[in-house]
């Protein structure tokens, strides 16, 4: 399956946005792609406390524009995180939720985002997504034409345990759509993602937020930065594209996945055959033999 990997530099105007996923597809469209995958925040990025989040379920006319495409270049979409409202409890936070678009089909939420980002990074003022944001419902698996893709959202790369849930069942591919910090990005953000890659044996599609992010209220003053670089790892953790980092602006990066060397990956080195999984209450109870306590 060829793909196609978007980073951008999303603000807190939901048309500014739209114009701009319109104009990656329009870029991507003469590519012969099967499935684009665009970052967290797509739609809309937050940088003024306490503005309030819009419904991704409530742009109809945008849906349409992108469901239009999707079947045009029968082409599957998908949005790597967008507020989406409960459908359960009215009045509550909405959820991250990766929202998929493909041909033949309503968009749908495959995975809400399960560990929501609550930190104080020096250099950087606290964050507190659980504020405006509720937390989602576990891991869950997307498939499409023949292909498992597991989801994950940002700062879930930092929970090996998710990604174990996804290694079980041989899933081809993992999203990572993020918004990484730039000190964090800086440390971290490619270590983490191709780590991710090797210890499941997959493929790793993880678009980014990168560079300034201005305020279009007039609200606030300072400029959110992100990291960037955007990338698409193989099972064996090379790098077959990435983006710039720290970078404002629209870059799209494309990878051709292929389940030959999936396979050639997994036989080299069997973990699905080795891998023992702890209790869910980790180590306690075990002595250092291994048995039960």
């Amino acid at each position: 399956m060829n793909v196609a990997v978007v980073q951008m530099t999303s603000v807190n105007h939901v048309e500014s946005n739209e114009a701009i996923v319109r104009e990656a597809l329009r870029q991507i469209e003469s590519k012969s792609v099967g499935l684009v995958v665009f970052p967290e925040n797509v739609w809309f990025l937050r940088l003024a406390d306490g503005e309030p989040l819009p419904d991704f379920s409530s742009a109809v006319k945008f849906h349409k524009v992108i469901q239009d495409w999707v079947e045009k270049n029968d082409c599957a979409v998908v949005f790597g995180a967008v507020p989406v409202a409960s459908k359960v409890k009215t009045g509550s936070k909405p959820f991250s939720a990766t929202v998929v678009f493909e041909p033949g089909k309503d968009w749908h939420v495959p995975y809400t985002k399960v560990h929501l980002f609550d930190v104080d990074v020096t250099g950087h003022k606290p964050v507190r997504e659980s504020d405006h944001l509720s937390r989602g419902e576990g891991p869950r698996i997307w498939e499409y034409r023949g292909w498992k893709f597991g989801c994950a959202i940002c700062y879930d790369v930092r929970f090996a345990e998710l990604f174990s849930h996804y290694a079980a069942p041989a899933v081809d591919a993992l999203f990572l759509p993020s918004a990484f910090l730039v000190p964090t990005g800086r440390q971290h953000w490619e270590i983490l993602v191709r780590a991710r890659a090797i210890e499941s044996q997959v493929y790793m599609l993880a678009p980014a937020q990168s560079g300034d992010h201005v305020d279009q209220t007039g609200r606030v003053t300072s400029v959110r930065k992100t990291y960037g670089r955007s990338m698409i790892i193989d099972p064996w953790g090379r790098i077959l594209a990435s983006a710039q980092a720290e970078r404002s602006g629209t870059e799209v990066l494309y990878a051709e996945l292929s389940r030959e060397e999936i396979l050639k990956v997994r036989v080299q080195i069997p973990m699905k055959d080795h891998r023992r999984l702890l209790p869910a209450g980790g180590l306690a109870g075990v002595d250092l033999k291994g048995k039960e306590a």
